[in-house]
């Protein structure tokens, strides 16, 4: 959850992770489904030295050096402890509701960019990744970012709500 601040690094972002998307929306992994947040469509026993993996939550205003450190950093931590994946996802999970997934048992992707930074703040693997400096900076300037949105009353809430 930690790593969402930094490859869906806008308020925008987190529109297209929403319901009704092909993005992903939880934190699944699936051989086909698009709508995993890691799609490995090259998993199988032929395929033993070899593996495809697609992250599939980073946006076009994702650094790319920062989301793949931190793509990696989760990798390799993943493989240090040895951590069996959950089951795959094939199924499309566009279909189950968030309290269908959560019943699952399967977690949720930040629905905010507020909610991400909250989780990145927390994840010390992701810390370590980026380094104090680099993680803190994001955090000051990204915080700074989404008060800026809060506070912002758009044309469309004018128009529907008034002032």
């Amino acid at each position: 959850r930690g790593m969402t601040a930094i490859v869906c690094p806008t308020v925008n972002s987190y529109k297209r992770l929403a319901a009704g998307h092909r993005a992903p929306r939880h934190a699944t992994w699936a051989r086909l489904t698009q709508t995993a947040l890691i799609r490995v469509p090259s998993w199988g026993p032929s395929t033993e030295s070899t593996v495809e993996l697609e992250l599939r939550s980073p946006d076009n205003m994702a650094n790319p050096y920062l989301a793949l450190a931190v793509a990696l950093a989760s990798a390799m931590d993943g493989i240090r402890r040895a951590q069996e994946p959950q089951l795959a996802s094939d199924e499309s999970l566009i279909r189950h509701d968030d309290e269908e997934m959560a019943r699952l048992g399967v977690q949720p992707l930040p629905q905010t960019l507020g909610d991400a930074l909250g989780a990145l703040a927390e994840d010390n693997l992701i810390r370590e990744a980026l380094g104090d400096y680099v993680c803190d900076q994001f955090l000051l300037v990204k915080r700074a970012e989404w008060n800026d949105y809060r506070r912002y009353v758009s044309p469309w809430e004018r128009e529907r709500y008034g002032d």
